[in-house]
């Protein structure tokens, strides 16, 4: 263990030096957010962020803005990974949603934003109103900038890696008609899926639950890395979400209510992720997958086809 602790520290202080080097100081640099250094540390945690042997190619994802939803994140947060990314891509952006934290993250994330101007978009307000809302007032945010062709969320504690973000676009070529891409953790050889067991099968009963409420073949509803193209977004988030634990799949039930269900078949694309590490921190729990299935007759009965507006 502290074998690979320390692997984990000095990756974290190779992608802080090599920042500072291909900005052209010749020194290395380590990096800082606010009042606080983003070396090896609590929000630097070992091997997150990045998949071995990943590249840089950060292709496709111009014009493509990140939604990162945060309530009370200031120990999971890898702030300094976040800044590494938008060192080494310079196409994308992020918003940083600050959900009425109480701890520090408010001033992790306004160190951030004033960090990088302009690729970045700081969303902060005082009382926590769930991440669907986060989510929701993120994409609204983003969306009255310019030049905005696709737009999606991000778990904060980077449970995938941004690395997966030029393999979403990659999925393009094979389905240039797909409007929705949405991360898959399907765990298979040479992928490296950790999910604990009770995590693992609670979620396979949910996500075959969602499947047969919106009569499609969804492997997994609840990853927190989507993408949208901009036009489906703004119908899609226009209106405050009923749910609060699984807003994913009151999400695809409204897709399906506006373009009718053959058309969501064609547009909506999962992406088998490469990686994928259950964090330390997480909020769902016995009493959220329990709100979470309740929440699904809630869903259905809202966007039955009999209930479905008309046009």
């Amino acid at each position: 263990m502290k074998l690979l602790n320390m692997r984990g520290r000095a990756h974290s202080w190779r992608l802080a030096a090599g920042n500072a080097l291909n900005r052209g100081t010749g020194v290395m640099l380590t990096p800082k957010v606010g009042s606080k250094t983003l070396g090896p540390g609590p929000r630097s945690a070992a091997g997150v962020g990045r998949i071995e042997g990943a590249d840089n190619d950060c292709g496709g994802a111009d014009g493509t803005w990140l939604v990162v939803p945060c309530y009370n994140e200031y120990d999971r947060l890898p702030a300094d990974v976040l800044g590494a990314f938008l060192d080494r891509c310079p196409g994308p952006g992020l918003c940083l949603v600050n959900d009425g934290s109480t701890d520090g993250t408010a001033g992790l994330l306004r160190g951030l934003a004033e960090r990088y101007p302009g690729r970045t978009v700081l969303v902060d307000y005082a009382e926590n109103a769930g991440k669907a809302e986060a989510v929701r007032r993120g994409v609204q945010r983003v969306l009255s900038r310019d030049a905005v062709e696709w737009i999606g969320y991000w778990d904060a504690d980077l449970s995938a890696s941004l690395d997966e973000l030029p393999r979403f676009f990659r999925f393009l070529e094979d389905s240039p008609r797909a409007e929705v891409l949405t991360g898959c953790r399907l765990r298979r050889m040479g992928s490296r899926i950790d999910r604990r067991l009770w995590r693992h099968l609670l979620g396979r009963f949910f996500a075959t639950l969602a499947s047969l409420l919106l009569d499609m073949p969804y492997y997994d509803t609840q990853c927190g890395a989507k993408l949208f193209r901009a036009g489906l977004a703004r119908d899609v988030f226009r209106d405050r979400f009923l749910a609060v634990w699984c807003f994913d799949v009151e999400i695809m039930a409204r897709i399906i209510a506006s373009r009718g269900h053959d058309e969501a078949l064609a547009i909506i694309v999962e992406v088998p992720l490469l990686s994928w590490v259950d964090r330390s921190g997480s909020r769902l729990n016995l009493a959220g997958m329990a709100r979470a299935l309740w929440e699904l007759p809630v869903i259905f009965h809202r966007y039955r086809p009999d209930r479905r507006p008309v046009e």
